[in-house]
C-alpha cells in the first residue's frame, strides 16, 4: 500500500473505518488519486465495517427489540397509468434511434455510410422496377402451334391451366355430350403493352371453340339402315324425331308412327359432321328425287302417270326415251319414275 497513505492513515481499525468511510462519500485519499481495490477486499471492509473495535458485530442501533416503534400504516400505492407506461416506452424508444444517429452524424464515417446507403436503395427500386416492368400481365393463347390472340390477365386472377378446363367444359355443356380434344391448348404468360391488341375472356374462349380439334360422343339416325343425321346427343335426336311425327300427324303422335326402320345409335364423331337440329330436320323432311320402277296398269297414260308421281310429262319421257308418246301404252310395260319424296314418313299404327 502507498505509503503516503499509511503515514496519512495509521493502521488501525478506526481508520481503517475511517477510509472506508472516506471511499464512500467519494474523497480521494491524499495521494490524490483514488485507491483500486478488488472485489474481496471490499467485502472484507465491508465486514470490517459492520464490526466494533472489540470485533463483535454492531446491532442496528435504529431497532429496539424490546419496545419497537408502533408502525405507520400502510399507504395503498397508487393505481400506475399503465397507458401512460407504454407512451412513455414508445417515446424512449423512439428518441434512443433518434439520439444515436444524432450522435452518429457527428463521426467521419458519415459520409461513407450515407453513400453506401444511398447506393443500395437506388439498386433495391431499380430491381422493383424491372420485376414491375417485366411481370406478365397476358396470356397469348396457342393450338397446334398457331397464336389464337393475345388475352389480358391479372396474376391472381386467373390460372392459365383454368382457360382450357372453362373451354371444355363449356363445350361439354353446350353439346350435352363428352368432349375428346385433339390438340393441347397452351397458354403462355406475357407482357402485353398499353396499346396491344387484346381479346376479352369470352371471346377468347369463343375462339378455342372454333380452333379446337376436337371429337364428341355424337347420335347418329339411321334410316333403313343409312345414316342420314349426326345430332350431339341422343336426346336432341329423340325430340326432333318426335316434333316430326307431330307435323306430320297434325298433333296426333301416339296414332301414328314412322313407316321407314328409324334407330339411333352413339358413334365417336369429328365436330366437323355435326348437324344442328334444323339442318338435320330438314334432311330427314325435305323431298329428294328417288328412282323407282312402275308396272303400267289397265287406265294408265302418260299423262297420269306423271302426275300420280308429281312429274311433268316432257320429265317422264326424258326419263324413258325408249317410250314413243304416240304409241298406245301396253300393261305390264316397266316405266321408270322420280318422285320426290322426304327420307321420313309416317303411317297410321294398327
Amino acid at each position: 500500500m502507498n505509503n503516503a497513505h499509511h503515514n496519512s492513515f495509521p493502521y488501525t481499525r478506526d481508520s481503517e473505518r475511517a477510509r472506508e468511510n472516506t471511499r464512500r462519500s467519494g474523497a480521494h485519499p491524499p495521494s490524490g488519486r483514488p485507491v483500486r481495490r478488488t472485489s474481496t477486499q471490499r467485502a472484507q471492509a465491508y465486514a470490517r465495517a459492520r464490526t466494533n473495535p472489540q470485533g463483535n458485530p454492531q446491532k442496528n442501533p435504529q431497532r429496539n427489540h424490546k419496545n419497537p416503534p408502533a408502525q405507520a400504516p400502510r399507504v395503498k400505492a397508487a393505481k400506475k397509468d399503465y397507458t401512460l407506461l407504454i407512451f412513455e416506452g414508445f417515446g424512449r424508444a423512439l428518441s434512443t434511434p433518434r439520439t444515436a444517429f444524432r450522435n452518429f452524424r457527428k463521426t467521419k464515417y458519415f459520409p461513407q455510410v450515407s453513400m453506401v446507403f444511398i447506393a443500395v436503395m437506388i439498386i433495391i427500386s431499380g430491381l422493383f422496377a424491372l420485376n414491375f416492368a417485366t411481370r406478365p400481365n397476358a396470356l397469348e393463347v396457342y393450338i397446334a402451334g398457331e397464336s389464337l390472340g393475345i388475352m389480358r390477365w391479372s396474376r391472381g386472377e386467373l390460372d392459365p391451366n383454368y382457360l382450357e378446363t372453362h373451354t371444355l367444359t363449356r363445350l361439354q355443356t353446350t353439346l350435352g355430350t363428352d368432349v375428346f380434344p385433339q390438340d393441347d391448348i397452351v397458354a403462355t404468360p406475357t407482357r402485353a403493352g398499353r396499346n396491344a391488341e387484346t381479346v376479352t375472356f369470352d371471346t377468347m374462349v369463343t375462339n378455342i371453340e372454333q380452333a379446337l380439334n376436337f371429337y364428341v360422343d355424337a347420335a347418329v339416325i339411321y334410316v333403313n339402315g343409312v345414316r342420314q343425321a349426326i345430332l350431339p346427343n341422343a336426346a336432341l335426336a329423340q325430340d326432333m324425331l318426335r316434333s316430326i311425327i307431330y307435323t306430320y300427324s297434325n298433333g296426333y303422335n301416339e296414332l301414328y308412327d314412322f313407316t321407314e326402320n328409324v334407330s339411333i345409335a352413339r358413334v365417336l364423331t369429328h365436330k366437323s359432321e355435326l348437324q344442328t337440329e334444323s339442318g338435320a330436320r330438314g334432311v330427314l323432311t325435305t323431298p329428294r328425287v328417288v328412282q323407282q320402277i312402275h308396272i303400267v296398269r289397265a287406265g294408265d297414260s302418260l299423262y297420269s302417270i306423271a302426275r300420280n308421281f308429281g312429274m311433268s310429262l316432257t320429265h317422264l319421257l326424258a326419263v324413258n326415251p325408249d317410250i314413243d308418246p304416240d304409241a298406245t301404252l301396253r300393261q305390264s310395260t316397266l316405266i321408270t319414275v322420280t318422285p320426290n319424296i322426304p327420307i321420313l314418313s309416317v303411317s297410321r299404327v294398327n
